[in-house]
C-alpha cells in the first residue's frame, strides 16, 4: 500500500494574511480618536481685569519689554544676561520684579524675560496694566 502525497498540500502558504493586522489598526485608531480630546490640557485662565487695583511694590524692579523685543530697565536696554547678571547682584534688596509689556510685543519675548527672573531666585513677578478708559 503506497501513498501518495499531494505536492499541492504539502508547500507552506507564504502570503501574509493582513486582515488581523488592518482589524487591529482600526481599533488602535478608534481608541485613539476617543481618548485624545481627553489627554489634551484644556487649563482655564481667569485673568485679573485692567481696571483692577494696583499694588505697586517700591522694592520692586521694574523691566520694561517695548514693541521691538528691547529689555530695559531703569532707562537702559540690556540683554537677557545682562538682566540676570542685575538681579543677581540686587537680590538681597529686591522683593520682586514688575513686567511691562508692550502689547505688540510677541509673548516668547515675556516668557524670556520670566524666565531670567525665575532663575534668578525671585518668584514674586507681576505684569503693570495700563487701566481702561
Amino acid at each position: 500500500m503506497s501513498f501518495e502525497l499531494d505536492k499541492e498540500e504539502d508547500e507552506l502558504m507564504s502570503d501574509i494574511n493582513v486582515t488581523p493586522m488592518v482589524d487591529v489598526m482600526l481599533v488602535l485608531l478608534i481608541l485613539f480618536i476617543v481618548t485624545l480630546p481627553m489627554v489634551t490640557n484644556n487649563i482655564t485662565v481667569s485673568l485679573p481685569e485692567a481696571d483692577a487695583e494696583q499694588n505697586q511694590d517700591s522694592e520692586a524692579v521694574v523691566v520694561t519689554v517695548n514693541s521691538s523685543g528691547d529689555i530695559i530697565v531703569d532707562g537702559r536696554t540690556m540683554s537677557t544676561q545682562e538682566l540676570q547678571a542685575l538681579l543677581l547682584e540686587d537680590s538681597g534688596g529686591v522683593s520682586g520684579v514688575n513686567i511691562f509689556g508692550d502689547g505688540s510685543v510677541a509673548y516668547s519675548e515675556i516668557v524670556k524675560v520670566m524666565s531670567v527672573v525665575n532663575s534668578s531666585g525671585i518668584d514674586n513677578i507681576g505684569f503693570i496694566t495700563v487701566p481702561t478708559k
